[in-house]
């Protein structure tokens, strides 16, 4: 089919024309065929529907890809947690210690009143760094429970070892790598 069309209307009033320098003159010129083949658009619409599972199932994969390294670094984020109160309650028990041998020294007379005055301080300041380093672990801890499909009602997770991840036993070669990247590098 073949058509063609000069100075086409506006549509809203005297159409375009030199004396009214409402736009320029248009020229269109339209061609089209129209096949019909049914072995070919059977064959287009199983391509259609295979390339539409396809993409469900990248996006399927992608989804359970995303929640397993969501849970994997609020796991990561737990194990932090653990290990900062353990250094904070560690610190907290040397200014302890301190805050008791000051004492002695001050009964014994080797310090003034004032450095047994500061070492409380001190271990006193330190009991809100151990607090909010449990605050942080149990926030942590409550992120990881709808990941793993619980509810905040149910206890809370806990996680005791390096996720269970071993280094490889065969790790590749350094040099052989490097001449690899190399060998692809334009």
């Amino acid at each position: 089919m073949l058509s063609a069309r000069a100075n086409s209307p506006t549509g809203f009033g005297t159409g375009f024309n030199e004396f009214n320098n409402a736009g320029p003159p248009e020229l269109s010129r339209c061609a089209s065929t129209c096949r019909s083949n049914a072995p070919t658009s059977a064959s287009a619409a199983h391509r259609v529907r295979r390339g539409g599972k396809q993409i469900a199932e990248a996006q399927f994969a992608e989804a359970v890809r995303r929640v397993k390294l969501d849970v994997m670094v609020a796991s990561i984020d737990v194990l932090e947690a653990k290990a900062r109160l353990g250094l904070a309650e560690d610190n907290l028990q040397a200014l302890q210690r301190l805050v008791q041998l000051n004492e002695r020294r001050l009964t014994s007379g080797a310090i003034p009143p004032l450095e047994v005055s500061r070492s409380r301080v001190a271990m006193l300041q330190h009991r809100g760094n151990v607090r909010s380093a449990q605050l942080a672990l149990t926030q942590a801890r409550l992120k990881l429970l709808p990941l793993l499909g619980r509810t905040p009602d149910e206890a809370l997770v806990d996680i005791d070892d390096r996720l269970g991840l071993t280094p490889p036993v065969d790790s590749p070669d350094l040099g052989a790598l490097q001449q690899a990247a190399r060998a692809l590098t334009p």
